[in-house]
């Protein structure tokens, strides 16, 4: 028995109707994955620093190549403008000391007294506005240190009836959660990405 197959029509028409399609398709995906990618990037942004941050959100950018045409060969990049500024809040981060001292961490009792930020006009000592009054309430009456666990220490006010408010805590490190993923979301979008090609090729 022989087993045979005929083909009718144009066969280089066939194959570039064939390549069309999947040149579309690929296009497509890459497109979409890209697009995603960047997204998710500049949500993390909204949901670590707020929505005041447009253009911090807006740094991270997306090129689609080629821009005009399909091609199985399409590539999207994903990149930041702000490549330092990310970088700096990539995932878990700890933050000690300079020279064994102490950070200064305003409380919510500095921070409603306003002692969280000082410069010129509260007798900052000619600083910036982003310095704490740390150095100048300490030396105020009522000013209490009580040592804690791990060598923290509490600077509380102690108010005449004898009641201290915590204003500062000091320690020797803090360490930073809730940063930014900057490899999670490329892989899970690269996995969509071959997840979605595979359903349109296969309709």
């Amino acid at each position: 028995m022989k087993v045979g197959a005929t083909l009718e029509g144009d066969l280089r028409a066939h194959y570039g109707e064939a390549i069309d399609v999947m040149s579309i398709a690929v296009q497509d995906a890459v497109n979409w994955a890209s697009t995603g990618l960047r997204d998710e990037l500049r949500a993390q942004i909204r949901r670590a620093f707020g929505q005041g941050q447009g253009s911090l959100e807006k740094a991270w950018q997306v090129k689609l190549y080629p821009s005009r045409r399909a091609s199985m060969g399409a590539s999207g990049w994903v990149y930041s403008k702000a490549r330092r500024i990310h970088a700096a809040f990539d995932n878990q981060r700890t933050i000690s000391a300079f020279g064994g001292r102490y950070l200064v961490l305003p409380l919510q009792g500095a921070i409603r007294r306003g002692w969280d930020k000082e410069g010129r006009d509260k007798g900052g000592f000619g600083k910036p506005r982003k310095w704490s009054a740390y150095g100048r309430i300490v030396g105020l009456k009522g000013i209490v240190r009580i040592k804690l666990q791990r060598g923290r220490i509490l600077i509380g006010l102690r108010d005449k009836a004898g009641k201290v408010e915590p204003i500062f805590l000091l320690v020797r490190s803090v360490r930073l959660r809730g940063g930014l993923d900057l490899i999670g979301p490329g892989i899970r979008w690269r996995d969509q990405l071959f997840r979605r090609l595979q359903s349109q090729i296969q309709g």
